[in-house]
């Protein structure tokens, strides 16, 4: 690996929770590239937090090795 990117992970991590750092355990969970939105059966809510960020939502999504849905 090369001098300059061998914190280049923990970097990218820190960039990722400071961008989401008022939602992070709110809704988001955030694990290097995978951002997983939760809300428990309340689609509308799902909808309006995700366009706070994003502007797509899924109902199935792979995360961290499990299909969550």
């Amino acid at each position: 690996m090369l001098t300059g990117l061998i914190n280049a992970l923990i970097i990218f991590q820190t960039i990722i929770n400071y961008m989401l750092r008022e939602y992070l355990d709110v809704f988001i969970i955030a694990y290097f590239n995978n951002i997983l939105i939760y809300i428990n059966r309340m689609l509308e809510k799902y909808i309006k937090y995700t366009k706070i960020k994003y502007i797509f939502y899924k109902t199935k999504v792979k995360f961290l090795g499990y299909l969550v849905s």
